[in-house]
């Protein structure tokens, strides 16, 4: 696997030349907690800035100056010379850091009361708590990471499945930027050669850059299709889907709800009517995670309770991901007055008509909820993780709404290219303002430029310590 990226250089690179930089870049030292609240083994306090070295003198046994990357085991006193703990300390100076500036991690045992004590204590050198996600901030603005790579340790932190942190993973390797850098980079030496024609016109050079410009798209849009095709997946694997089970009174949809979860977590009677209310729980499908939430029947009825219930199942399916239609009749066709059609059929309560369990066929499914052995539904999980999409060896994912929509426009302004290069190839101005706007959203997309409003979304998600 190859090194974490901003170990590699002795020096940051700094591909934001005139990129909008934080109105706080960098003249104050930060701190914060970087480990998870609450008790625990260890709690690991992190300094980064210009004024690193003000914590030296709290630390009697650490050399001076203190050796890079190595633990250090040295009291950590107070103003008044009081030990507060016995730690370890690793100093990082710049700019071979994960922020690219001094870096000093202070690692205490985990009592929040100690740690609290600590950040005061550190209050009193004018180093300030930390925002969330300002390391990580630091580290994009001072070139340790692209913001691709900055977004993918957001990721790898809350990614709910394993598929879901290996992607991040890839991302901060650099997977993305690596991948898209070349792309950016052919894109603007096939613009230069467009304004060079603008510039010296046709008649001049004796040539067309037809042919080039042609040739160039087609590689341009095989390289970006990929990551496109993939962003519904990388939503889904990232953000979580809705599956809904919905269906008629009594059909068994409690009982199949439980099944799928491995618990009883619905109340399960023979009385129409039980659930009332959306239920729902959060399990996984495949590689993807998954709220699968449990419906009320749908039926016409006078109770005032149960029609409320039967409004939210109807409103529940409309905004369904996977929508899982639930019945004890495999003759019995789903209403019409649903808002979208069903995504699978579930026939329930077999042993009563006579079903086989299992598929049958991509979107329909025979079982006994009461009475089916667990192996019936793992097939069951399998199958719908399989409806919503495989990533396995998926290398093109993206991993936030914004890489996406980036992609997706870059791509949607080569298109406009083509065409324009199929209805008039001479139209040159207009082929290379959709260049440009391609380019310039590539750009967005790595964080070459960039704005104040689009850092703070991206770095508000972040945790404070991160």
């Amino acid at each position: 696997m190859k090194q974490a990226r901003w170990g590699r250089n002795t020096a940051p690179c700094n591909p934001h030349k005139g990129a909008i930089l934080s109105s706080s870049a960098f003249t104050d030292t930060i701190a914060a907690v970087a480990t998870p609240p609450g008790l625990g083994g260890v709690a690991i306090v992190r300094v980064s800035g210009p004024e690193v070295a003000r914590v030296f003198p709290l630390l009697p046994k650490l050399p001076d100056p203190p050796p890079p990357r190595t633990a250090c085991f040295t009291p950590l006193v107070d103003d008044a010379g009081e030990v507060l703990d016995e730690i370890l300390a690793l100093y990082f100076p710049a700019p071979r850091s994960y922020t690219g500036e001094d870096v000093l991690e202070l690692h205490l045992h985990g009592n929040p009361h100690l740690c609290a004590e600590v950040l005061s204590l550190l209050a009193t050198l004018d180093i300030r708590p930390a925002q969330p996600g300002e390391f990580t901030r630091r580290a994009f603005l001072n070139g340790r990471l692209d913001l691709t790579q900055a977004e993918a340790v957001e990721k790898i932190i809350h990614a709910p499945t394993r598929e879901g942190r290996r992607a991040a993973v890839r991302l901060l390797d650099g997977g993305l930027g690596e991948a898209i850098g070349p792309v950016r980079e052919a894109l603007i030496d096939l613009l230069a050669q467009v304004e060079a024609h603008i510039d010296f016109e046709v008649e001049e050079s004796g040539e067309s850059v037809a042919p080039q410009l042609e040739e160039g798209l087609k590689t341009l849009l095989h390289a970006l299709d990929p990551w496109v095709a993939s962003r519904r997946t990388a939503e889904r694997l990232f953000g979580g889907v809705r599956v809904v089970l919905a269906g008629r009174p009594n059909v068994g949809k409690s009982s199949l709800f439980n099944r799928l979860l491995g618990e009883e977590r619905a109340i399960v009677t023979a009385i129409a009517g039980t659930t009332r209310d959306l239920i729902d729980r959060d399990v996984h499908l495949g590689p993807y995670p998954v709220r699968l939430i449990d419906t009320a029947g749908l039926r016409q009825t006078e109770d005032v309770i149960e029609a409320e219930g039967v409004g939210r199942s109807r409103r529940s399916a409309a905004q369904a991901d996977l929508l899982l239609w639930v019945s004890d009749d495999p003759d019995e066709a789903p209403p019409e007055d649903l808002t979208r059609p069903c995504d699978v059929r579930i026939d329930n309560k077999r042993d009563a008509w006579g079903g086989t369990s299992g598929w049958q066929g991509e979107h329909r499914f025979v079982c006994a909820a009461k009475s089916d052995p667990d192996e019936v539904f793992e097939a069951l999980r399998a199958g719908l993780g399989h409806l919503l999409g495989d990533v396995g060896g998926e290398e093109s994912l993206t991993a936030t709404a914004r890489q996406g929509q980036a992609l997706a426009e870059a791509r949607q302004h080569l298109l406009a290219a083509q065409t324009l290069l199929r209805d008039d190839p001479d139209d040159l101005e207009l082929i290379a303002e959709e260049l440009h706007g391609a380019a310039h959203r590539l750009a967005e997309l790595l964080g070459e430029i960039h704005g104040e409003d689009v850092l703070d979304r991206v770095f508000s998600s972040f945790c404070i310590g991160k």
